[in-house]
């Protein structure tokens, strides 16, 4: 009985520690993604014909050059989006509505229209002169590369943190908690 309760106990002690890291670590990363301090998500990339890359993330979509931010152009919509860069406009689509947009934000036309017509990949963007440029994530270190081995963008030590803490934590909830709950049925 002595051991059954020592048992018990080492597992509460295991279990209070991992509930106060995870949620250390969850409320990191969505107090940074809310709070605007990081983007873990990628909602599209294109590049313009001067070789500025845009990624677009939650309700805003960054401008690089050389992985330095050079803009942030706000979206005329606060709902998931798609969007390409197509003869230095931006042609965003909500999936009922496409926004063209110049490559500072100011939006010139807005018509009823479907996302399918007009974005073809979110992680993915051909320019005209035939480069290609693809979303890459190795060990959640986010890259956008061009012709597959010239990196333009990588995602920053901020943002990298704010996603890993949040992968552990969604991943360690996925692995320990069903461990958790055979160890405490098999303790019966």
């Amino acid at each position: 009985m002595q051991k059954l309760w020592s048992e018990k106990r080492n597992l509460l002690i295991f279990l209070v520690f991992y509930v106060n890291i995870i949620a250390f670590l969850l409320g990191f990363s969505l107090f940074s993604v809310a709070t605007g301090k990081a983007n873990i998500i990628i909602n599209g990339i294109a590049v313009d014909s001067k070789g500025f890359v845009y990624v677009g993330y939650d309700r805003i979509i960054n401008v690089y050059n050389n992985s330095e931010l050079v803009k942030k152009i706000s979206i005329p919509t606060s709902r998931g989006y798609g969007f390409t860069i197509d003869n230095d406009n931006i042609l965003l689509s909500t999936g009922d509505y496409t926004y063209l947009m110049n490559l500072d934000g100011t939006v010139l036309d807005k018509q009823l229209d479907s996302y399918e017509n007009h974005v073809y990949s979110k992680y993915s963007f051909k320019n005209t002169v035939g480069d290609s440029f693809k979303v890459k994530s190795i060990l959640f270190k986010t890259q956008i590369v061009k012709n597959n081995n010239i990196t333009v963008y990588q995602i920053s030590k901020s943002d990298f943190m704010a996603k890993l803490f949040f992968e552990i934590s969604c991943l360690s909830i996925v692995i320990v908690v069903p461990c958790l709950i055979k160890i405490f049925k098999h303790s019966k």
